[in-house]
């Protein structure tokens, strides 16, 4: 697998478009242009991987204070179950030793239509060492739960998603871990 930072003219814009809009429903993605924008700070690492000369995954992660802070996270949806993710998560504590790194998730939820999909990637980053960090965000109408592979800074992780953009984005309050409703 090869990888190479984005660039922000980058040739192969569409691919890159298309896995994003494939892996991330509307009311997760933040816009094009921002994030674009945001490619120009110090701190934000937008990595594209490919197979056989071919766009399969990428990851945007925001950078500093101790923690890597993982906004996306795609695999080409025919590529899944092959170990690309967990590959990419190690190539992420391999790139960021000593760092704390974040990821949020559709928190599960037996009365939502896609619970499975949100259980199989709960499993996912289990797997891969992160834990439940005890605590969620709601923003967009979606509850995320916040795994991580380390303890969880909150103030940290909140100044460092202000600072990346511009303070321009905001996740929303943490609060407490809710149960799932049966």
């Amino acid at each position: 697998m090869k990888r190479r930072k984005f660039r922000l003219f980058d040739k192969d814009m569409n691919s890159i478009l298309k896995l994003y809009f494939q892996a991330f429903p509307e009311d997760e993605r933040m816009p094009v242009w921002m994030m674009k924008a945001m490619t120009l700070r110090k701190g934000i690492d937008f990595d594209l991987y490919y197979l056989g000369g071919r766009l399969c995954a990428m990851t945007y992660c925001a950078v500093g204070e101790g923690i890597c802070y993982v906004f996306y996270l795609a695999v080409e949806s025919s590529l899944r179950d092959r170990g690309i993710g967990s590959f990419l998560l190690g190539q992420l504590r391999r790139d960021y030793p000593g760092h704390t790194v974040i990821v949020e998730i559709e928190r599960p939820d037996s009365s939502a239509e896609n619970n499975a999909e949100r259980l199989r990637r709960k499993g996912f980053y289990l797997r891969n060492g992160f834990a439940e960090s005890g605590r969620e965000v709601s923003y967009g109408g979606v509850d995320y739960q916040v795994l991580s592979s380390k303890e969880l800074d909150e103030q940290a992780l909140e100044r460092l998603i202000a600072r990346m953009t511009f303070g321009l984005w905001h996740k929303g309050r943490a609060k407490p871990l809710k149960e799932d409703p049966q």
